[in-house]
């Protein structure tokens, strides 16, 4: 039976778990409110060294509030000045940074760290995909998908999956409609100079080639109820701690609704941490309110002293804010 433990890393070490999942949308760089996330991961695994670990890049995640038009994460450019093609790319290499570094502190067996893409598995996992068209296809499964993410079903032809444009190759945030009996999943082009959004047409797509659609993002965690073919079943999430916090009319808390999805999937979901909230001065640190602070660009007298600060605290126990306020970096 999943069990639910908010903040207190002590409590959570108590606890014999085989397979940790954790996720990051690059949607930017690898910054301070995720690395402190991963460091409770790490700290778990370096008293459990039968545990393992994947870290999960959510590139096919849409968010509604992004907008009318967005880049989809698995195309999403890099920085201009940068080295990568692709921004997803420079997370991944960052993570390896992490890893690498992490493992060496914490004592923990590198081969246990996997780094992967959402984009591959939804390409390369047929179990997972294949539990997934249902909920596309299938009027009731979409409805209690909705249900499950929203409070509400809405038009029965809406779908939490948003196509990429063929054309233009963006997106757009809103909810895609579905024609159940072709099979195609069809939304509006807002990008400015596509021909679908000069002739007003609709960016339409096939659900059968996973790569031309996002999911929304409290989705992809249901990927860990799964043995899958590189990523077996995991019996751990961590969330940040932002996902402690009331979403939607009903007030449920973002965890919470991601249990209810991954329970759409199966009656046996993970169990959850909830990590502590990290903050500045009493302001959240996350890409979402602009208070962004990039870790691995950082030189490492910071790194380490940033580590040791969040060990620190973490091992504090129950302490569901953590402010760096109270450190000088």
């Amino acid at each position: 039976m999943n069990e639910v433990i908010k903040y207190d890393i002590g409590a959570l070490a108590d606890k014999e778990y085989r397979r940790i999942s954790i996720g990051i949308t690059p949607s930017n760089y690898v910054h301070l409110g995720f690395v402190f996330t991963l460091i409770s991961a790490f700290m778990y695994m370096a008293k459990h060294s039968n545990s393992s670990l994947e870290v999960c890049i959510t590139d096919r995640d849409v968010d509604p509030q992004l907008g009318r038009v967005f880049r989809p994460y698995h195309l999403l450019e890099d920085k201009d000045d940068a080295c990568h093609g692709l921004i997803s790319d420079h997370v991944e290499s960052e993570l390896e940074l992490l890893r690498s570094d992490f493992c060496s502190f914490f004592h923990v067996d590198s081969q246990k760290v996997d780094i992967v893409f959402f984009n591959d598995l939804m390409k390369q996992e047929t179990s997972f995909f294949g539990e997934l068209k249902p909920f596309l296809l299938e009027r009731d499964k979409s409805k209690r998908l909705k249900e499950a993410l929203f409070d509400r079903s809405g038009k029965y032809w809406e779908v939490p999956f948003s196509p990429v444009c063929p054309d233009c190759g963006y997106s757009n945030s809103h909810l895609g409609s579905i024609n159940r009996n072709t099979e195609l999943l069809a939304s509006a082009c807002y990008k400015p100079g596509c021909v679908n959004e000069e002739r007003n047409d609709l960016a339409v797509v096939s659900i059968h080639n996973p790569e031309a659609y996002n999911v929304h993002y409290m989705i992809p965690p249901a990927r860990d109820v799964f043995d899958l073919e590189r990523s077996p079943r995991a019996d751990l999430h961590i969330f940040g701690g932002d996902f402690d916090r009331e979403h939607g009319t009903k007030k449920i808390r973002k965890y919470e609704r991601a249990l209810n999805v991954m329970r759409l999937f199966s009656p046996h979901p993970p169990s959850i941490y909830i990590g502590p909230e990290l903050r500045l001065g009493g302001q959240k640190i996350s890409k979402s309110t602009g208070m962004f602070f990039p870790y691995v660009s950082n030189d490492s007298d910071f790194q380490n002293r940033f580590l040791k600060a969040a060990v620190q605290e973490l091992s504090k126990g129950r302490n569901e804010v953590v402010d760096l306020a109270l450190y000088t970096f």
